[in-house]
């Protein structure tokens, strides 16, 4: 389904406008890429129309196809808005690309099944993994690395320089929905950057990137949340405790009453914008998290991507060790999906039990479970810490706020900004979220 609005949206352009079509062809979009025969069909006669010379609008189609004229009317009104084909038309060449892929995959996978269905063989195993190394090579057909001439860069810079200063800054920060968070930001994610989101088990990691979802969401951004510890349900369980201000633990039972369905209804009137996706079925293969956000590029790209958690993917090209799966997937999400695709990603990261061990102190970037790559491959790091009623620290002294839920999300790296900053929240575990305390910093270092 996904594909046919992909071929339906790319073809709908290029009836609009004869440059899109141009963009098309130049980019290798050919007819035997569409899923729908008659999509074939109409993307043929474009393309004759447009060798002889002749016009290509919808007039001129529906005069060359008068038994379609309808259809292709729907077409045309159903196609949405673009300054340029080019996104659609590597969207539909890479669909294309992968069904290829599976078929021979697939057709391979059952030969070898059906010539040992009698004898026990790992054959099929083996077939997965060779379409996860085709996936992954597939994934990197149209990426390239080219030289650039300094002067070139620079002009491109004046340009967009030129332009902001008469008409504003574009969007490159997407918010957290947290003032203060933002401010440490500089203004909030930045767009084409990873941030890593780190704490120990059980300690709200979900939580709050949930409730950066839901605020982000509600701020106008397009979100995608891709959780493998939860599923589409429980995500929205803690959302609608959260943004509705229901009792989390009353929304989970069955014996709901008013305040409930109420938060429920006050949730699903955000939703309805479709301003916030779920991916619950990834399986863990991170080059499934690029594919949904490519395609998705081509139609209303997303603006914040948050994978829930790292550890858990495994890349497209299987590693052996669990090291080794960790640093090829750390490196996938900032060069293959942060940067190529300019959104803002959130990485949520486990802390090992070192930093449950040494409590506190355990709160520094050597301590996130597994690998280092993941502190590496980020941006900005910032970790959850709750604070010990009993032996508070010295920032909760220096604060005077009160102890009760107190905890700091610590910014231990940041590239463009200062790092070694606190920022006090406040944990509600009966609402499953954070709270702002306020626009306060603690332990500045530049």
């Amino acid at each position: 389904m996904l594909n046919e609005k992909l071929d339906a949206s790319l073809i709908g352009l290029c009836i609009k406008s004869q440059q899109a079509l141009r963009e098309a062809l130049a980019s290798g979009v050919k007819a035997e890429m569409f899923v729908d025969p008659w999509l074939t069909a109409v993307w043929l006669r474009l393309v004759s129309l447009s060798a002889n010379d002749k016009p290509t609008d919808f007039e001129a189609l529906a005069i060359a196809m008068p038994t379609d004229a309808v259809k292709l009317c729907e077409l045309v009104e159903q196609s949405p808005v673009a300054r340029d084909a080019k996104a659609y038309s590597l969207a539909v060449i890479d669909a294309a690309r992968d069904r290829e892929i599976y078929r021979a995959l697939e057709t391979l996978k059952k030969q070898i099944e059906w010539k040992h269905k009698e004898k026990p063989w790992d054959g099929p195993r083996m077939v997965d993994e060779w379409l996860d190394k085709l996936l992954a090579v597939s994934q990197q057909h149209s990426s390239h690395a080219s030289v650039k001439d300094g002067a070139d860069i620079l002009a491109k810079m004046a340009q967009r320089w030129e332009y902001e200063h008469e008409h504003g800054s574009k969007e490159t920060y997407v918010t957290t929905g947290f003032v203060s968070i933002d401010r440490q930001l500089n203004g909030g994610l930045t767009k084409g950057a990873v941030m890593t989101l780190a704490a120990r088990t059980g300690e709200g990691k979900s939580m709050l990137g949930v409730n950066i979802a839901v605020r982000s969401a509600l701020a106008g951004h397009r979100v995608l949340y891709v959780t493998i510890e939860m599923d589409g349900e429980e995500l929205l369980e803690r959302a609608i405790a959260d943004h509705g201000d229901a009792l989390y633990s009353r929304v989970m039972r069955s014996n709901r009453e008013s305040a409930e369905f109420d938060a429920f209804a006050k949730l699903q009137r955000v939703l309805t914008t479709g301003r916030l996706s779920i991916c619950d079925d990834s399986r863990g293969k991170i080059g499934e998290v690029e594919r949904i956000v490519r395609w998705a590029k081509a139609i209303k790209p997303y603006d914040l991507v948050i994978i829930d958690y790292v550890q858990q993917f495994s890349p497209p090209d299987q590693q052996a060790r669990i090291i080794d799966r960790v640093r090829e997937v750390s490196a996938f999400i900032k060069m293959q999906i942060a940067k190529p695709h300019h959104v803002a990603v959130i990485s949520v990261a486990q802390m090992n039990r070192n930093a449950e061990a040494e409590g506190q102190a355990g709160m520094r970037l050597g301590n996130i479970k597994e690998s280092g790559a993941i502190e590496m491959d980020s941006d900005v790091v910032a970790m959850i810490d709750h604070e010990d009623a009993n032996n508070p620290s010295t920032e909760a002294l220096q604060s005077g706020l009160p102890l009760d839920g107190l905890c700091w999300l610590r910014f231990k790296k940041q590239r463009k900004g200062s790092r070694n900053r606190a920022v006090p929240l406040r944990f509600n575990g009966k609402y499953s979220r954070f709270e702002e305390i306020g626009d306060v910093h603690f332990n500045e270092t530049p």
